[in-house]
């Protein structure tokens, strides 16, 4: 037990390893080596397995004063050995003798050197086979030298299998020869943390008993351990969240319940100021991840930034609602393109069709539900194609037909569709088509008025590869701005076509669009090609960020990217061994530089601080107005009939600031978004949740 003045200083050292240094020192004082606890980048290490606690004359145990030192265990530094090796016949043949030894059983530790000197008449050799080439092995040479006829030397490689040595000439001569593991190196590699810090046990050692002695050394002895117990704690305190001295006496820093702070993130009461659950993890990952989109969204609705891209979105915005509503159709317009494009080429008929279609009692429809019935009435005329000629040669009751103006005018009608691209055989032959085009004749009519658009996707969106594909799919030269979705298992994910190559879509507004990983093993100074992962190395010049085993260089400085294909280091690396290379490459965009006073649909004037942008649908352009502020928005669901159907939403909003949610309400919430003001919620016959901005 200590017998020293305790002394002030912290109870934890804390240093960075330089992959070399074995010792730590520490200064703060302790009873036994017990109470040291050493950790290495967080995890604790175990005295006599990874490290000894020595005194400053590098014997076991600590100073007088309670100090001492910290000493990673390495393995033992390696040695040489010299052996003679003779030759004897003990009466059953010739065998090796080794220091005087018959067939003398080694122990050749790894990383050690051994030096055989043996007769030329039998050559001394090692195999991993008993008696080796006699015993069907081959001759083992890892790490062996022979230096002469005479001489042989091994240096035992780390992970040596168990060797046997032999005579190359005679066989039964040799013995066994062990490889045991010179030991492990237990110091801490570079750049790793090591914590050294005190652990006093919170316990007496002393008993004082009725009528006993006191003596001043045991008084001392239980003094100084209650100063470092009081040390110890007062080091951990100050790694602890406390409350300023400033705060009341009152406060309560006591944590939420286990079941209430599950899944949550740790909030404080906007009262009180005391720890309370705050929201939901996931909710605020879930936040944390759209950071960026809504960061630009605040830009564009408080008209920092506004881009012509954005305008003409606004412009229109109805259609763009038209094109929302109906993704399902238009992915499935998508999906027959050739079809389009013929719907395209005849669009005069194909309104003509959609007229009828809108009618209360259509042709089409009726043509299409003849072809489906059991009994066509159309494929009957067409079997009976003869009776329809005999109709021909009838042509005087053909003509009675005449009298009636009515029926004429549809004669006529079937007439002038008897022949060329669109007959009624063809539209016979569509009426799967067109039985599914009359529930949305009018996103047809939205897609024939939009198909310059629609064919350009078709341009732009080359579909879903694989690999990443060359060219259009009409064999025209990739365009920057093309998409494709790459469908390999494990990279699926929307590709951009950037100035160095294809991106990934989410990286092309200043994220990362691609890493490369190079491992150096010779001496070089410029990185290019295909990296680890078969990638080829391209960048946008200066939106780079090079690693060297983990360091960050500095740009211009430790290495020069500036050619799109290759990273110029302004010293060789890979000298020494293996150096790891990691470059993270960022997609690029530029602003358009464009002034909102020169837009003539946006008006300037009367604008107050504060204002946005709004647009009038009454007046058909973008004015001055109060902008919108942030909102919660909680939403719960019910089914109030129990038909698995969510048919009732309440929403509990922050109305702008003006209202509170509490934390009782706050727990109750099926769900929350964080949005601007100005949305409106709904739920649609299927139970599904829609946002109206």
């Amino acid at each position: 037990m200590a017998t020293f003045d305790v002394n002030s200083n912290t109870r934890k050292v804390q240093a960075d390893a330089n992959g070399t240094q074995t010792e730590f020192s520490f200064s703060f004082q302790v009873n036994a080596t017990s109470d040291i606890k050493v950790f290495v980048d967080g995890v604790q290490k175990q005295e006599s397995v990874n490290y000894d606690i020595k005194n400053s004359s590098n014997g076991a145990g600590l100073n007088a004063d309670g100090t001492g030192k910290v000493v990673f265990i390495t393995p033992p530094a390696a040695t040489s050995t010299t052996y003679t090796v003779t030759v004897q016949n003990p009466g059953s043949g010739n065998k090796f003798y080794i220091g005087g030894v018959q067939q003398l059983a080694l122990n050749l530790t790894e990383g050690n050197t051994y030096i055989f000197n043996y007769p030329s008449a039998h050559p001394f050799r090692f195999s991993t086979t008993a008696d080796g080439t006699h015993g069907g092995g081959t001759e083992y040479t890892t790490g062996v030298t022979h230096n002469s006829s005479t001489q042989v030397t091994i240096v035992v490689p780390v992970g040596a299998p168990t060797l046997y040595y032999y005579c190359a000439n005679h066989s039964g001569m040799g013995g066994t020869a062990n490889t045991p593991s010179a030991g492990t190196d237990h110091r801490p590699s570079a750049n790793q943390s090591v914590a050294i810090k005190s652990d006093v046990p919170k316990s007496r050692t002393s008993v004082y008993t009725a009528g006993g002695n006191i003596t001043a050394a045991s008084l001392e002895t239980d003094f100084d351990t209650i100063t470092m117990q009081l040390g110890d704690n007062k080091e951990e305190l100050n790694r602890s969240i406390k409350a300023p001295v400033g705060d009341p006496d009152n406060i309560d820093m006591t944590m939420p319940t286990k079941a209430s702070r599950l899944g949550t993130v740790l909030g404080f009461n906007a009262t009180t100021g005391n720890p309370e659950a705050g929201p939901k993890i996931a909710d605020v990952s879930t936040l944390a991840a759209i950071t960026a989109d809504i960061a630009t969204l605040a830009d564009i609705e408080d008209g920092t930034e506004a881009t012509d891209a954005i305008q003409d979105v606004a412009a229109i915005k109805t259609q763009v609602q038209t094109v929302g509503n109906n993704v399902a159709a238009i992915t499935n317009v998508n999906s027959n393109m050739a079809a389009v494009t013929t719907v395209s080429t005849n669009i005069n008929d194909v309104i003509t069709v959609a007229n009828d279609l809108n009618e209360a009692i259509s042709e089409i429809d009726t043509v299409a539900q003849d072809l489906q019935e059991t009994t066509s009435e159309i494929d009957t005329v067409a079997n009976n194609i003869t009776n329809v000629n005999n109709v021909g040669n009838n042509i005087g009751n053909v003509n009675t037909i005449g009298g009636n103006a009515t029926n004429l005018a549809n004669v006529n009608t079937v007439g002038a569709n008897l022949s060329g691209a669109n007959t009624i055989g063809t539209v016979a032959g569509l009426n799967t088509q067109i039985t599914a085009l009359g529930p949305i004749s009018a996103d047809i009519t939205t897609a024939a008025n939009n198909v310059t658009d629609i064919t350009n996707f078709a341009d732009v969106y080359l579909g879903g590869y694989s690999s990443a594909p060359t060219t259009r799919n009409d064999g025209s030269a990739l365009q920057i701005g093309d998409l494709y979705f790459h469908t390999q298992s494990g990279q699926q994910n929307l590709k951009v076509r950037a100035s160095s190559g294809w991106i990934t879509a989410a990286s092309a507004i200043n994220g990362t669009a691609n890493r490369f990983q190079y491992a150096v093993t010779s001496s070089t100074t410029t990185i290019t090609g295909s990296d680890a992962n078969s990638n080829t190395l391209a960048y946008d010049a200066g939106f780079v960020d090079v690693y060297l085993n983990g360091i960050k260089m500095v740009n211009g400085v430790d290495v020069t990217v500036t050619s799109g294909t290759s990273v110029v280091f302004a010293s060789a690396i890979g000298v020494s061994g293996t150096d790891r290379v990691d470059i993270i490459a960022y997609g690029t965009f530029t602003l358009a530089n464009f002034s909102i006073a020169d837009a003539n649909d946006v008006v300037t004037t009367g604008v107050s601080d504060g204002d946005a942008l709004i647009y009038s649908s009454a007046n058909n352009r973008f004015q001055p107005g109060a902008a919108s502020s942030a909102e919660v928005y909680g939403f719960v669901i019910t089914d109030t009939n129990s038909d698995s159907i969510a048919d009732k939403l309440q929403v509990t909003t922050t109305n702008g600031g003006a209202d509170n949610i509490t934390s009782s309400t706050y727990a109750t919430f099926d769900d929350v978004v964080y949005a601007a003001t100005g949305f409106t919620w709904s739920l649609n016959a299927s139970g599904h949740l829609i946002a109206t901005i």
